[in-house]
């Protein structure tokens, strides 16, 4: 170490160090940034600043070298040889390369053995360059130095990548080139002082490369190293820049709607909360106005997906154009929107932007060259009126717009106390239907179906029911419509699929027997897989199964159901339209799929023989069906007269309590079984009892 200290104090020219030294820290922090985009970037472009890197290492410790050799002063004249000098050059680029590789793609040792190649190839070089040094005399080598200067290369270079692989960054990049240049200085300065000449005038020197010429070569090579250094330099700073547009796409498609550009619920909740916050400092009131697009899906399945895209990008439109700066308007999802208003005076403030609203949606838009009328429906809540806190203000005003759909759409409502019971009482529901679901609590009965001519039953059809332990027997129409809202009619579905198709295959006589689907159970699961899994455990055969379909499950989504009933039918099963007439396309649905039998709403028989238009709509069902060849079955026969009125018709069958309740299955033995003569007598009596 002394010698090393001596060669530098006495045996250099200080400018010339300088100028070693700047390259020496230039190319560092080149090595090392090309190092760290090796690290940062994909593998397909790692070679390319696996490369760089190398290049840039190799050639700038190489200008280091040679430079500070241009700066030693031995007493003597110096040469270089062509050879060993270039020959040094190209094997420190490529123990560079080797090293640099291993450490890009070895994660667990690669610090310590691409280290060590990359602190070899640096000892190469040095005495590689050394060898070719000519001078008219001899070099004496002290091995001991020699060694120290290896040791110190391999140790600084193997803690420069281990810097580069736990410190990213400005800080990585600083650490890691100030070991990689303590290191280059270090094998320099003591491998130089590891050396004595002994001047020998006699010797006859070989041609080498001038001074100047090594002097322009260096140069040149540090030009190279420079100009990677601007290279990365300017790759760090684009790469900078699309990093800062990545974060702010990524942080806008966080907090907005891909598809018209509005805050989405995450942004929403969290500036509700924001606003809420400064009303509690008495600055405002806030309101929450939650908005649906009446008949939304109606649009989708008549003109398409792109249409209500369009559709709701026009409505964006509009809604944003009347907003002040204090009213934000986010999308939620589908055709759910929210406002969030800001004002001193409420509710009198969110009830005309209500207002405001309704009359801008109200002008019809043009989509896709047809002109659709359009309508919204709102709920208000207000902050602190009907809730302090984000999650309870949304919910109360969806609680709202429920009640304004339930008031006929195209209007708005604000919060009411009772609505939030309300809306409390139908999550009850839907959970107490789960629950009894577990509990087993549902059970089917089974209602008559018979000829209308000769009242001979024909099948029955399956009618769901919930034996609940407190409130007795609960019929459908009281828990059907919470468990669709929340899906779990799909389960419920399958279960009275399964429990009829299993019941009907115990039969003795071959009878029908019809089950009812939700429109739910055509958007969720695989229906077509249900049934076909059903039949084929039950035995049933698929000739005696009726599904029962309504218009409103054609409405939600036409060309789906239509495509599920085809293959369910393809499966031997018949599909009847129930409650005809009731609807608005009904009609039309008849063109578009074969229904292998129709029935007509209970609510034009009950009116026969009361009311003229019933009567008219009756007789052209039947006749409409005749015309068809689709059989047709009136429900709702409850008296003797609406038999004979449509037996006379020739209406194909009947149902109702003229035939038969819905009924356990238990007491309707003697209809589904083949009795000897006497047990069929005790069955007849038990009946009649």
């Amino acid at each position: 170490m002394y010698q090393a200290l001596t060669c530098l104090a006495f045996e250099h020219d200080y400018t010339l160090v300088g100028l070693a030294a700047l390259i020496c820290v230039t190319g560092a922090l080149t090595t090392v940034r090309c190092l760290q985009l090796a690290l940062e970037t994909e593998r397909s472009r790692q070679n390319f600043w696996i490369v760089a890197s190398a290049v840039a290492g190799g050639g700038s410790v190489w200008c280091t070298h040679f430079i500070a050799m241009l700066a030693y002063d031995p007493g003597v004249v110096l040469g270089y040889a062509v050879w060993p000098t270039l020959m040094s050059l190209l094997v420190a680029i490529c123990t560079f390369s080797i090293g640099l590789a291993i450490f890009v793609r070895n994660m667990r040792a690669g610090s310590v053995i691409g280290g060590s190649i990359v602190g070899a190839g640096i000892v190469a070089l040095h005495y590689l360059g050394m060898s070719g040094v000519v001078i008219p005399g001899q070099i004496v080598w002290n091995v001991t130095t020699i060694a120290l200067s290896v040791v110190y290369s391999i140790i600084f270079s193997v803690l420069a990548l281990t810097l580069v692989r736990h410190h990213t960054g400005n800080r990585g990049q600083i650490l890691a080139s100030l070991a990689l240049v303590v290191g280059v200085v270090l094998l320099h300065f003591t491998g130089m002082g590891a050396i004595t000449i002994v001047p020998d005038p006699t010797m006859a020197l070989e041609p080498g490369i001038p001074g100047y010429v090594l002097a322009f070569a260096a140069a040149a090579m540090c030009l190279f190293v420079l100009a990677i250094a601007v290279m990365c330099i300017m790759f760090d700073r684009r790469l900078a820049f699309e990093e800062k547009q990545n974060r702010q796409r990524i942080e806008h498609m966080a907090y907005h709607d891909a598809l018209t550009g509005l805050p989405n619920r995450a942004f929403l909740l969290q500036h509700i909360e924001e606003k809420v916050q400064r009303a509690k400092q008495g600055e405002s009131e806030v309101a929450i106005l939650a908005i649906d697009i009446d008949r939304f899906k109606q649009v989708n399945d008549i003109f398409g997906h792109q249409a209500g895209d369009d559709l709701l990008k026009n409505l964006t439109l509009k809604m944003s154009s009347i907003l002040s700066p204090n009213e934000i308007l986010a999308r939620l999802g589908g055709d759910e929107f929210i406002i969030v208003q800001t004002d001193t005076k409420q509710p009198e403030a969110a009830e005309r932007l209500a207002k405001r609203l309704l009359d801008v949606v109200s002008v019809d838009a043009v989509i896709q060259n047809v002109r659709l009328r359009t309508a919204i429906s709102i709920g208000i809540a207000l902050y602190p009126r009907d809730g302090e806190h984000a999650d309870v203000l949304h919910s109360n005003a969806d609680a709202a717009l429920y009640r304004a759909k339930q008031s006929g759409r195209n209007c708005y409502r604000l919060f009411e106390p009772e609505m939030d019971l309300a809306q409390r009482a139908r999550r009850t529901l839907q959970i107490e239907i789960e629950d009894a679901f577990r509990r087993d609590e549902f059970e089917l009965h089974y209602q008559a179906q018979a000829e209308t001519a000769t009242g001979v039953i024909t099948g029955f059809e399956a009618l769901l029911r919930w034996k609940h332990p407190v409130r007795g027997l609960i019929l459908p129409g009281e828990f059907i419509q919470s468990a669709e809202e929340n899906g779990f009619i799909v389960e419920l579905g399958q279960f009275v699929l399964e429990r009829a198709c299993t019941e009907a295959a115990s039969w003795d006589k071959p009878l029908s027997i019809a089950v009812n689907l939700s429109p739910v159970q055509f958007q969720h699961g695989d229906l077509v897989a249900t049934v076909r899994n059903v039949l084929a455990k039950s035995k049933l055969d698929p000739a005696r199964l009726e599904l029962e379909v309504t218009e409103s499950v054609l409405i939600n989504d036409m060309d789906h159901a239509i495509e599920i009933l085809h293959a369910i039918k393809a499966l031997g099963v018949g599909i009847a339209m129930d409650d005809f007439g009731t609807g608005y396309s009904s009609l039309a649905y008849l063109q578009a799929f074969p229904f292998d039998r129709i029935k007509i709403d209970r609510s034009f028989v009950e009116h026969l023989h009361d009311n003229k238009q019933s009567e008219a709509i009756v007789r052209a069902i039947v006749g409409l069906g005749q015309g068809l060849s689709v059989p047709i079955t009136a429900e709702g026969v409850e008296t003797e007269q609406q038999q004979a009125f449509l037996a006379e018709l020739q209406c194909t069958e009947i149902q109702g309590y003229l035939i038969g309740k819905p009924t356990p299955i238990e007491l309707l033995a003697g209809h589904v079984r083949k009795f000897p003569a006497s047990e069929a007598a005790d069955e007849d009596k038990r009946r009649s009892a």
